[in-house]
């Protein structure tokens, strides 16, 4: 399957959510003022498709800064290697977010976002230099594939439909603690099920249709974000070993909680065998 259509059902749901909630809020502004939004909103548009914006989309939606020195020279040992093979500064601008888990993302054209956790982990010599740089570069060589190149513009249009994820996924959460609702999300099948025959009975087929729309998308919106990562994960990991960087990340992933997707990574990324060291017994000499 193609990535765009991978993509596409991945995202698409959001977009068309997110038109709609725009249009609805554009209709209710006064003519003149939804004229103004509507010319802001294009030249917004045509600056993140340029890549002119990226980093003020970055800053705004991902709450990531400009690297500074002191990033940049704790960060000096692991980009040693991606920039020998063009994975590196100047191709790639990094850009630092805060957070403690060691991770890196690729955003847009040109922009690696990396996590103040990995920055300490190098400093302190948690994180060795080589698997950092894997790391990095994992989020280099998805930019560079394409994959995420117009990615700032989606997020920016597809705003309101994350804020409305964020708040659903606060919600559950919440109900999790309760295990009549956890129940009824994992039997939201039949309860879809039962509402649609009501509103058919009742001669309400537009919101019979609506609910198996949203109950089609409750199950196959996760499928596809699911299969979208990987379509990213795989793209990383084909880069790493074109660059001689597979190795390294996967030393860095059997530090991770294995699964057996970890596990096929780790076979793809370094598949020469282990060797385990053999084990036996030493007599004592006469």
């Amino acid at each position: 399957m193609p990535h765009w259509v991978i993509k596409a059902c991945a995202i698409g749901p959001g977009l068309v959510v997110s038109a709609v909630a725009v249009g609805l809020v554009v209709a209710l502004l006064p003519p003149l003022v939804g004229l103004a939004a509507l010319g802001a909103s294009g030249l917004a548009a045509i600056s993140l498709a340029t890549g002119r914006a990226e980093a003020a989309a970055t800053a705004l939606l991902l709450g990531a800064r400009r690297a500074q020195r002191a990033d940049l020279d704790a960060l000096a040992p692991a980009m040693t290697a991606p920039c020998r093979v063009r994975l590196g500064p100047p191709l790639i601008e990094v850009r630092v977010r805060r957070g403690s888990p060691v991770a890196a993302a690729g955003v847009g054209r040109r922009t690696v976002v990396v996590t103040s956790g990995l920055i300490d982990a190098l400093a302190d010599g948690a994180l060795p230099p080589g698997q950092a740089a894997a790391v990095i570069g994992h989020a280099v060589a998805v930019v560079r594939s394409g994959l995420v190149r117009s990615d700032p513009l989606l997020a920016a249009w597809s705003a309101p439909w994350l804020l409305l994820a964020r708040l659903v996924r606060g919600i559950t959460r919440a109900g999790r603690r309760f295990p009549f609702v956890a129940a009824g999300w994992r039997l939201r099948g039949v309860v879809i099920a039962v509402a649609v025959a009501q509103a058919l009975h009742a001669g309400h087929v537009g919101l019979g249709l609506g609910l198996v729309v949203v109950g089609a998308c409750s199950y196959l919106l996760p499928v596809a974000g699911r299969r979208w990562q990987n379509e990213l994960l795989t793209a990383g990991d084909r880069g790493l070993v074109a660059a001689g960087l597979g190795e390294h990340m996967a030393a860095y992933l059997r530090r991770c909680p294995q699964s057996a997707t970890v596990r096929a990574r780790i076979h793809a990324l370094d598949p020469s065998p282990r060797q385990r060291p053999r084990i036996g017994l030493v007599a004592a000499p006469r």
